[in-house]
């Protein structure tokens, strides 16, 4: 082997080896996000244990297409949405949030099958701030699919609004 060959072999060695290790860097980067967004979905869930549970009934069922607002990227997300009405001491109250946390990661069909459980006019339990009771969702926290099948972009509905 020549001392041209074998140089040619040590930088494709090189090359590759640093490849490798500036894979893993990003690797770990793109993890950093993944595990800060879980650690923060988890933390707000303590601030829903004093939620009280009550029935409401299904007023609409669809799923909404989001697009993501970034610039580089497109990606289109599929959502259930289900607005709802509920009662409390004597005053009716409407609300849309499905979750407090929600980590959607549905394609539109999946997120229609998520959807025929949920009837217009058929009771559904609402949890509510006792504090607030404009304040509601169907579930504290939800992962879609049920399946967890890893897949599609993250979205985080973590913020109730004020109506």
């Amino acid at each position: 082997m020549s001392i041209e060959e074998l140089a040619a072999v040590f930088g494709i060695g090189i090359f590759l080896l640093v490849s490798v290790f500036a894979l893993r860097l990003m690797a770990n980067f793109l993890k950093k996000p993944a595990k800060a967004f879980k650690e923060y979905a988890d933390e707000s869930l303590n601030n829903y244990k004093h939620w009280q549970r009550t029935t409401g009934f299904i007023q609409s069922t669809e799923v909404k297409t989001e697009h993501s607002p970034s610039n580089t990227i497109s990606i289109t997300s599929y959502k259930p949405h289900i607005e709802y009405t509920y009662e409390i001491d004597g005053k009716s109250y409407h609300g849309q949030q499905l979750a407090l946390v929600l980590i959607n990661q549905s394609t539109h069909k999946e997120a229609e099958e998520f959807l025929q459980q949920y009837q217009v006019g058929k009771p559904v339990i609402i949890y509510y701030d006792p504090d607030a009771p404009h304040a509601s969702s169907i579930f504290i926290k939800l992962s879609i699919p049920l399946n967890k099948q890893k897949r599609g972009p993250l979205y985080f509905d973590g913020v109730l609004k004020d109506k």
